[in-house]
């Protein structure tokens, strides 16, 4: 396999600071790409809202050149409590969707909710839905079709049935909010499973959800990639399970104009405490092993954040943190890299 020589470059970039002082759970960033070049980016800071509205959602446009639109430093609090950003995705008609969690959203003793919110490309809200499942449950990503169907994965206590601890939750939403079906998925009673990414394959006939199961594999195998192709009105289903490591969790999954499926995470892999792996499977989850079972990293930890497929080329673009990447000592660094199709 080989990577692409183009050499990229910077066209601007915006600090994203607040007059709150900084807490650790501040400025996490997530995002998204309108037709028009717009660039929404949304996370999460301490008191956004108010000064005892804990994290806070916080939701911003830049243009094309990198200013911030009028009207869109924008903040939500869910219910005074700490609230978590997942995920954002803009649809075919520019609508802007931010994904995550909070608490109590949903009634006073409901845990940890989902909670989705919509907004049209003014900034009107068009949506605000709140979902509970169970005790404790997250959103983690999403994605939307043509017809502005969103899709989100994540996962809850116990949603597949008691005692079943941590499992997958996928769920299907109309343009308007309406949920046409969830599928909870268990694999082991007893253990954690999560879903940690989600991706549609171009004719939007199959939904494919990345994440880890527990021991699966065996007694002592940790995390199992777990990896699942859901039909789009949920009709069918197929997953496979691999261990390549005593953790071997995916982070990231992307499909190709072709129908073939990229699946990234990180593991233990013997170039560092945690290495980056990268897998490619065709439309059917056989496993493309020739040139693909990649393994990335330095010394240290490394951390694979998220795969993206180029429409035009299918080049694959791979990005996350390498610990002392640039130079000895300078801990995280932001890494990313393309490679060929072939």
């Amino acid at each position: 396999m080989a990577e692409r020589g183009s050499s990229p470059r910077l066209l601007w970039q915006q600090p994203v600071s607040f007059t709150n002082p900084i807490h650790t759970d501040d400025y996490r960033l997530f995002g998204a790409v309108d037709s028009q070049g717009n660039l929404y980016v949304a996370g999460w800071a301490k008191n956004r809202v108010s000064g005892r509205s804990d994290n806070d959602w916080w939701l911003k446009r830049y243009d094309p050149d990198g200013n911030l639109a009028p009207g869109w430093d924008k903040a939500f609090d869910g219910n005074g409590g700490p609230d978590v950003v997942a995920a954002i995705v803009v649809d075919a008609a520019d609508r802007v969707i931010v994904v995550g969690y909070g608490t109590n959203l949903v009634s006073a003793s409901s845990g940890t909710d989902w909670w989705v919110k919509k907004l049209d490309a003014s900034g009107n809200e068009l949506l605000d839905r709140r979902f509970d499942a169970s005790p404790s449950e997250a959103a983690t990503s999403a994605v939307t079709d043509a017809a502005g169907n969103l899709y989100v994965a994540g996962y809850g206590k116990n949603v597949a049935g008691p005692a079943t601890q941590d499992d997958v939750l996928v769920r299907k939403l109309t343009p308007e909010g309406k949920e046409l079906w969830a599928v909870k998925l268990d694999a082991s009673k007893g253990a954690d499973e999560r879903a940690s990414d989600l991706a549609l394959d171009p004719a939007g006939a199959h939904l494919y959800v990345a994440g880890f199961a527990t021991n699966l594999v065996s007694t002592t195998s940790g995390k199992d990639l777990w990896l699942h192709r859901i039909a789009s009105d949920a009709s069918s289903m197929k997953s496979i399970v691999v261990d390549g490591s005593a953790d071997y969790a995916a982070e990231a999954v992307a499909v190709a104009p072709s129908g073939e499926v990229y699946v990234g995470g990180t593991g233990t892999l013997g170039l560092g405490y945690t290495d980056i792996w990268i897998k490619k499977y065709d439309a059917s989850l056989n496993e493309l092993a020739t040139g693909w079972n990649k393994v990335l990293g330095k010394a240290r930890s490394d951390a694979l954040k998220d795969l993206l497929v180029d429409p035009s080329t299918e080049a694959l673009y791979a990005a996350g943190d390498l610990k002392d990447g640039v130079a000895l000592n300078t801990l995280g660094d932001f890494w990313i890299q393309s490679f060929s199709p072939a």
